[in-house]
């Protein structure tokens, strides 16, 4: 069977939204699904097609989005999808983006009665501050106009129980069509590594911006050091928050190592060096660096009412304020058992998709 799949963001973007649909890309055809066609925002804004590792990257014309440079909206037409998916011989339509090309992908399988699903990767809904005063405006149109996309697809996708929670109550997603399947992570690229973890060196991984919270994360931890602890952190990534975030460092008693940056092959070692990963941030949908944190061993220290509460269970702790984050420091496991890297492997995400995508084509040929 033939996907088309429909994303705000692939390659030469890295992202976890790209990397998610590189692994899907890899498992998928070991289940009987080929991925022949994605269709995508050009990076560059002008339109192109090519070919790579059998599948037809089809780029569209696009436009920066104003309030969020780093995306880009594509220029795609019921008309334009159509055409794509009968000359490709689409079977199911898989969208993992919010633009008007998932929309028009939508409309256009509806149409031509085409099982659709769409994953919710990207909360756009929560980045509206970047447009202020206009920002609260900006972000109930932007719920009424998911409400219209997910209107058009069979099943919509959370990563996490508590995006779903969200969908549930602020975009009113039906219950019937929600589903939850985390994304899931390459765990060669990730070894487990039980060495002894460092004392109070905590990490943060992952693009820079502000709704990560890491400002957040830095007060708190400075008021821990300037109580004497001997505390640091490390942030890995670039972003657009990266020199407030630098210009604030200098102003805290604690250690603050901004690293940028760091390929992938080489992410594994940092997590191994660290004492937990910290997250923060109430704008992922779920956060895969939390999975590759304690794949490797790395307990994780997340904030509640966050994406990745719900999976450290037995690998970290929670917190709400700084005082929950002293308590949770103080009791954290030094290490994360070896028996749960299995639950985080892309081989389960793609497994789970193929049976919905099962259930879809069977209700389409019944």
């Amino acid at each position: 069977m033939r996907v088309a799949f429909i994303t705000d963001s692939y390659l030469p973007n890295v992202d976890g939204v790209v990397e998610t649909i590189l692994y899907l890309e890899e498992a998928l055809p070991k289940k009987g699904y080929d991925i022949p066609l994605i269709v995508m925002p050009s990076e560059t804004g002008k339109p192109y097609v090519k070919k790579s590792r059998g599948k037809t990257i089809y780029a569209l014309k696009s436009h920066p989005l104003p309030f969020y440079p780093k995306y880009r909206v594509g220029v795609f037409t019921k008309g334009d999808a159509l055409r794509l998916f009968e000359k490709f011989g689409i079977d199911i339509v898989h969208n993992h983006g919010l633009g008007i090309t998932a929309l028009s992908a939508g409309r256009a399988a509806k149409e031509l009665s085409l099982p659709r699903i769409s994953t919710f990767h990207t909360n756009i809904l929560e980045a509206t501050h970047y447009l202020g005063p206009i920002g609260g405006l900006a972000k109930l149109s932007g719920k009424r106009y998911i409400h219209k996309l997910f209107s058009y697809y069979d099943e919509i996708v959370a990563p996490s129980r508590y995006t779903a929670d969200y969908l549930r109550r602020f975009v009113d997603v039906p219950e019937n069509k929600l589903r939850v399947i985390p994304n899931g992570i390459d765990l060669q690229r990730f070894p487990y590594s039980a060495k002894k973890r460092a004392k109070n060196r905590f990490l943060h991984v992952g693009r820079v911006v502000k709704e990560k919270n890491i400002d957040w994360l830095m007060l708190q931890l400075d008021k821990l050091a300037r109580k004497g602890d001997d505390i640091s952190l490390t942030v890995v990534g670039n972003g657009p928050y990266l020199e407030k975030l630098k210009e604030l460092s200098r102003q805290l008693t604690l250690d603050v190592d901004f690293t940028g940056y760091v390929p992938n092959e080489e992410l594994y070692k940092v997590y191994a060096e660290h004492t937990a990963l910290l997250f923060a941030s109430t704008f992922d949908t779920q956060g895969l660096v939390v999975f590759e944190s304690m794949a490797v061993g790395t307990p994780v220290l997340a904030r509640r009412g966050t994406s990745a509460e719900e999976f450290v269970n037995g690998c970290g702790g929670v917190f709400t304020n700084g005082s929950d984050l002293k308590k949770a420091i103080s009791s954290l496991p030094s290490i994360c058992p070896r028996k749960r890297r299995k639950e985080f492997s892309y081989k389960m995400t793609a497994a789970r998709y193929a049976a919905i995508y099962n259930k879809l084509l069977r209700m389409k040929y019944i």
